[in-house]
Parts: structure tokens; sequence; C-alpha cells
């Protein structure tokens, strides 16, 4: 997942299912602010790419990071910036919990 990194971090936390790291994983990330239009087509495209058996990796953040996440469950892993016992943003604490029971998050804190 980090192979490419010129510095990697020493360590990763988790919580979820590891066994998506398996998977071929696609990145989608973007704005916080979207409009409609491209909400629909975040999640239009995020469960094509689940139904192609593709796991989509994401940050968790509001917009179209949490959107992908939630069209692609569970087929997705978060990547968070803060430790896993901390739910940022609170408005996505419902879905975030999802990610930790029913797919995977990973974060270095």
């Amino acid at each position: 997942l980090f192979k490419d990194l010129k510095k990697p971090p020493k360590k990763l936390h988790y919580k979820g299912n590891l066994s998506l790291l398996k998977q071929d994983k696609i990145a989608i990330i973007g704005s916080r602010r979207m409009s409609v239009y491209t909400k629909n087509c975040v999640f239009s495209l995020a469960s094509m790419l689940k139904n192609a058996h593709l796991c989509v990796v994401s940050g968790g953040a509001l917009g179209v990071d949490i959107t992908a996440s939630v069209a692609a469950m569970p087929n997705t892993i978060g990547i968070f910036a803060n430790g896993l016992d901390q739910i940022y943003p609170r408005t996505n604490e419902k879905i975030i919990k999802q990610i930790y029971e029913n797919a995977l998050a990973l974060s270095e804190y």
C-alpha cells in the first residue's frame, strides 16, 4: 500500500478486514464541498468499482471521500489522519464505525 513512499510510516494501526489489502485498489479523493452532480458521479463510480471487485481507498473526510467509501462498502479502505480511537469528522461517525466493522481503517497514529 505504501511501497512508493519515500518515508512510509513505521507502523500502522488498523480496525477491520485486513484481507482488503490483498485486493486490487483504486483511490478516490476530492473536494469536501461537492455539488449534487459530483456526489452522484462519485457514488456511481465507486459502486461500479466495487462491482468490478476493486477496493476503493479514501480518506474519510467530508464530501467526495466519504461518499466514495459509502458507495464501495464493504470494499473500502479508509486512511485516517487521526488515531482510530478518535472519530473525525464527527458528522461521519456512523459511516466511519461501519468502516471499522465491515471494511478497513488504517492510521499511523
